[in-house]
């Protein structure tokens, strides 16, 4: 893939599927700090496009950036605020960062609300995503109930088995430990 890319690039590719397509294949081989770039890059190349915001808003959540990645978010959903991946993106932002947590738990339940209309991976999202203000807010058997649920929506969804890691870990539980392995 990687070649296949570089070869477009050469030859002046320079769309924004492509440097999102760059992005996430180096993301999943564990190079975020080639995938920021070429995710940013096809997010100001498509900004009227949420999904392109949402690629580079998750990098930026998961190494921590919680502040730059609630603005990144907040871009998607100002392009369409009914945009469920942006708008559940901006929860959890708000969530780690322990600041707007009820506005999280409003957006979370209204887009749980329409459960019928969600993918099984947007459905463990919000759920996890409700896991994590469960988390903040020392909730944390409500916690591993909620990123259960999201496991079963999704039993490959990282958030979920993260926010259950860290319910058990704010329990002082022995399998704690096992769990953050796990995801």
């Amino acid at each position: 893939a990687e070649n296949y890319i570089e070869e477009q690039r050469k030859k002046g590719g320079s769309s924004p599927k492509l440097f999102y397509a760059q992005g996430l294949a180096l993301k999943m081989q564990g190079n975020v700090a080639l995938a920021k770039p070429a995710l940013n890059s096809a997010m100001e190349k498509a900004w009227k496009d949420p999904q392109y915001a949402c690629g580079y808003g998750d990098v930026l959540l998961e190494e921590g950036s919680w502040a730059q990645a609630f603005e990144t978010y907040a871009k998607g959903v100002n392009a369409n605020p009914d945009h469920i991946r942006s708008r559940l993106g901006v929860a959890a932002a708000r969530a780690y960062r322990r600041a707007g947590v009820k506005d999280s738990v409003d957006i979370v339940n209204d887009v749980l609300s329409k459960e019928a209309d969600l993918t099984p991976g947007m459905k463990a999202r919000a759920l996890a995503i409700r896991a994590e203000v469960a988390n903040v807010e020392a909730r944390y058997d409500d916690a591993i109930k909620d990123s259960g649920l999201a496991l079963l929506a999704n039993p490959d969804d990282t958030w979920a088995m993260f926010a259950k890691a860290r319910a058990l870990a704010y329990k002082k539980d022995p399998s704690a430990s096992a769990a953050f392995d796990q995801g």
